[in-house]
């Protein structure tokens, strides 16, 4: 890309002189250049010119240097702090060479110094295409020094930030400024290929989408893959860019007039790779960084488009830092819920085998069996934290008879009660000689008989081990 002037752009002049025919003379002068095309203002009085410098911003100005009311020292002077680098877009004009007042007007920071009898169309129309190649390149090189800026910033909020949506909301703030335009935002892909809008910056009159859910069916069939291998998409003006119709009614849905979209891609995964790190479904494609210009169309430079793929790497080193973050405080989460879980298991564990060493102190200790046996229930109430723990002793027709009982102050004692459950028998009594040990976390839903679950509700019975 070139930094000179573009042919056939309108470029305002201001000719400052108070002679008639030296304005004449330049205006055909300029007129002659085939090339360029100027939008020329005229000014006879040092007055008179400054008023049209203030309102009009003409990108150059022509001065004489002797005027009626001042000289073309003062109009630099008075326009000088307006250019903090010093470079001002005037040429200076005079009647007679003068290597002091030339020297003072470049001082002031006068791009050129030209004595009028030695002025011809080619000389002027030369001065004036070098002088705005030179403010070209000092612009660009001053927009290249603010987008290295605004680069630096958000790569710094990157490492010191795990916020995504602040870093997201940051960037599109800052581009949308950097770049003047009506609206910037991310847009996220979900595993389908749809999308939420989860970051923009707009300005009014154009309306918010921010959190808007798309469902672009033009895009999954035709741009997901393109995205993918990099692509960049510029639309100068959306009804002249050859997209299909429900792609426009789609921009057309948000004012958009031109768009520039740049993929927000991760890095290729391997199978190795944590899940964290292949974007959606394992593919690398994360989003897209779009900027739109709603007023009118734009033509997009590719400094706009470099702005934006730099920026776009910076937002996946993000993206890949919130994901890793969030991995690994999921990660930890589980771990500690794993931690506690096996301390409790341990925990448990060593009460079991401090209640059984208890029991068994006890046995060895007395020969009091209905004392050993009241030991025993109360402990493992206390230790399972129930309502009631019995013992029952069958009788030789198995019925039976509960010989020993733990209840809680709320609870309706079963001792000593004695139990004829015809649901009872041989068939059912065998497995429990087998050492059968049975679980019921709730009577209704484990399929028990009718009989002995209103057996067990008639002692208030709802979970039993």
């Amino acid at each position: 890309m070139g930094f000179g002037p573009q042919p056939n752009l309108l470029a305002t002049v201001l000719i400052l002189d108070d002679s008639e025919v030296d304005r004449a003379t330049y205006i055909r002068y300029l007129q002659s250049d085939p090339e360029h095309s100027y939008r020329i203002l005229e000014a006879e009085t040092l007055e008179e010119g400054l008023e049209l410098w203030e309102s009009e911003h003409p990108e150059l100005t022509l001065v004489d240097v002797n005027l009626p009311d001042g000289d073309g020292l003062e109009f630099l002077e008075a326009i000088g702090s307006e250019y903090l680098d010093g470079n001002l877009p005037v040429i200076v004009l005079t009647g007679q060479g003068d290597e002091r007042t030339a020297v003072q007007a470049m001082k002031l920071g006068a791009a050129d110094y030209l004595v009028k009898k030695d002025i011809t169309a080619v000389s002027l129309n030369l001065s004036i295409i070098q002088l705005r190649q030179r403010a070209a390149i000092a612009r660009q090189l001053a927009e290249v020094q603010q987008q290295e800026a605004m680069i630096g910033e958000i790569a710094q909020r990157v490492r010191q930030s795990l916020n995504l949506k602040e870093i997201l909301n940051a960037t599109v703030r800052e581009v949308r400024q950097f770049l003047a335009a009506d609206r910037a935002l991310v847009y996220q892909f979900n595993p389908d290929m749809s999308g939420n809008i989860v970051a923009e910056s707009v300005v009014s009159p154009w309306s918010s989408c921010l959190n808007a859910k798309l469902q672009d069916s033009c895009f999954r069939k035709n741009g997901a893959e393109a995205y993918l291998q990099g692509r960049i998409f510029t639309a100068t003006d959306i009804y002249a860019a050859g997209l299909t119709d429900c792609h426009i009614q789609l921009l057309a849905q948000f004012q958009v007039r031109a768009n520039l979209v740049v993929p927000i891609l991760l890095p290729r995964a391997t199978d190795q790779s944590p899940s964290f790190l292949r974007g959606v479904g394992g593919d690398p494609l994360w989003g897209l960084l779009i900027v739109h210009q709603c007023s009118q169309p734009r033509d997009w430079q590719q400094t706009n488009v470099q702005l934006l793929q730099r920026l776009s790497v910076q937002l996946a080193i993000a993206i890949q830092q919130a994901e890793l973050y969030q991995s690994l405080q999921t990660l930890n989460a589980s771990l500690e819920q794993k931690v506690k879980e096996r301390t409790i298991e341990l925990t448990t564990l060593v009460q079991n085998s401090q209640l059984v060493s208890r029991i068994a102190t006890q046995i060895r200790s007395s020969l009091n069996l209905p004392t050993i046996l009241e030991t025993t229930v109360k402990e493992i109430r206390a230790l399972l934290q129930c309502d009631r723990v019995i013992i029952y002793q069958f009788h030789p027709d198995f019925s039976g008879t509960i010989v020993t009982e733990s209840i809680s102050d709320q609870g309706r004692s079963m001792l000593h009660r004695t139990i004829h459950d015809p649901c009872f028998n041989s068939e059912v009594l065998e497995p429990y000689r087998q050492g059968r040990i049975r679980v019921i976390g709730d009577i209704y839903e484990a399929s028990l008989n009718l009989c002995h679950q209103d057996m067990l509700l008639a002692f208030d019975i709802r979970a039993q081990l």
